[in-house]
């Protein structure tokens, strides 16, 4: 019994033992820095077309946590230095709060002397790939090539990749490591979780970068307007009706959607509810419906019809002096209800392809064309499909009405804030 008893005391005083000696060398020598070494990259000094700085959190209520804090610190001083015109913050809602971690960290950043027309926000994305994902769109819409991103130093390994991997030449300063953690053991101990979170991301392929850099149009084609401050005219069936701001690049607009329509509907009272308007910008936004109502389901043929419409509506509207602006067209989901998950999961079982990813391949063929167009001809897009779009090309479920089809007040909300971007800085030279 006495010699069991030794044991475990000496059991317990040999683990103690490595305890201490395991806790002095994390504290005391360079090990801790040399485990997390591979993940520290050198901040950089290049200027760059904005600033991108990820989310971090929001504390209740709606208040941003000390990374948050310092991340926007950080950029403030990079803004102050000249280093980009532009700070884009990042991030979605957190936990149960009302508010979006970008939002709340661009208006400490107007607190800390940003001006509110220099910054940018997207308030959709919960993680490191969905910040690159929703980003995306504003950055095309801001033709940046270049961003400087600002995060912490554990996180900008992968951060940095994320972005790079959609093409766009990257500089770096991070938030300093002793900024972001208590001490060497708190360091190893987000290290450990950062280095499985790349792990991750590389097994998805998210850290690859692209072949070539994107190609982004550049000396866009300006046509003459008929007057100055003229309106933009919205034209679309019953998504473009719910989009109702006010103003859009410092113009009114004017909303002509009507709900059902299909293009060549549209088509047919551009000039009455359109043109008439005298409009300085036409947003054409509605095919949908060609899709829904296409004769025998022959989506390929629906998809040319709607095309020559489109081409017809282009044509008019450039002649009559209007900036065209297309809108891809949103992707749509299942149904919100137990029979609607039912049948898709059943199709699946079936290997049944389901009539929402019918709609959405569509719809992705007709957006596509869409680019290729604007590229063309020296238009402007709006991505709304990239926009209101999960990772997985479907709709995302806060954007979604229980139809799955139509859109949310938070759809119309990103819309808004994408489009009023997008736009102001297309027209920034118009009087």
């Amino acid at each position: 019994m006495f010699t069991r008893r030794s044991s475990v005391l000496q059991g317990v005083l040999l683990g103690i033992a490595l305890t201490l000696v395991g806790q002095w060398a994390i504290d005391r020598t360079p090990f801790a820095d040399w485990l997390v070494s591979p993940l520290l990259l050198p901040d950089t000094n290049g200027r760059s077309d904005v600033i991108v700085v990820a989310g971090a959190g929001v504390l209740g209520p709606c208040e941003p946590n000390l990374s948050a804090v310092r991340r926007v610190l950080k950029a403030a001083d990079l803004w102050r230095q000249g280093r980009a015109p532009y700070v884009f913050f990042t991030g979605g809602p957190s936990g149960d709060l009302p508010c979006a971690v970008a939002d709340v960290m661009a208006d400490l950043a107007t607190r800390a002397g940003i001006p509110r027309e220099r910054i940018l926000t997207e308030g959709t994305s919960g993680s490191t790939r969905e910040n690159a994902f929703y980003a995306a769109p504003v950055l095309e819409a801001l033709e940046a090539r270049s961003l400087l991103l600002v995060t912490d130093r554990l996180h900008m390994f992968r951060a940095s990749r994320v972005f790079g991997a959609l093409g766009y030449h990257v500089e770096r300063v991070s938030v300093p490591v002793y900024a972001t953690n208590r001490g060497n053991l708190d360091m190893l101990t987000g290290a450990a979780r950062e280095s499985l979170a790349v792990a991750y991301y590389w097994l998805r392929g998210e850290l690859r970068q692209a072949s070539r850099l994107r190609t982004l149009p550049t000396g866009k084609a300006r046509r003459a307007r008929s007057e100055d401050r003229a309106p933009v005219v919205v034209l679309g069936a019953s998504y473009a009706r719910g989009w109702r701001p006010e103003a859009i690049a410092g113009r009114p607009v004017l909303n002509r959607g009507v709900d059902g329509q299909q293009t060549f509907e549209l088509a047919a009272r551009l000039d009455a509810d359109v043109l008439s308007q005298h409009p300085g910008v036409v947003v054409l936004w509605g095919v949908i419906n060609d899709f829904f109502r296409a004769p025998n389901r022959d989506l390929p043929a629906a998809s040319e019809r709607a095309k020559v419409h489109y081409r017809d509506m282009i044509d008019r509207a450039s002649a009559a002096g209007a900036e065209v602006v297309l809108a891809t067209e949103v992707t749509i989901r299942a149904p919100e209800s137990w029979t609607g998950r039912v049948a898709t999961v059943a199709g699946r079982m079936l290997g049944r392809t389901s009539y929402q990813d019918t709609i959405n391949a569509a719809v992705r063929e007709f957006n596509a064309w869409v680019r290729d167009t604007a590229a063309a001809e020296g238009l402007t897009v709006l991505d709304l499909e990239r926009v209101t779009a999960a990772p997985d090309g479907t709709r995302r479920r806060r954007f979604a009405e229980a139809d799955g089809s139509h859109l949310t007040e938070a759809a119309y909300a990103a819309v808004t804030r994408y489009a009023g971007t997008a736009l102001d800085r297309r027209f920034a030279d118009r009087p």
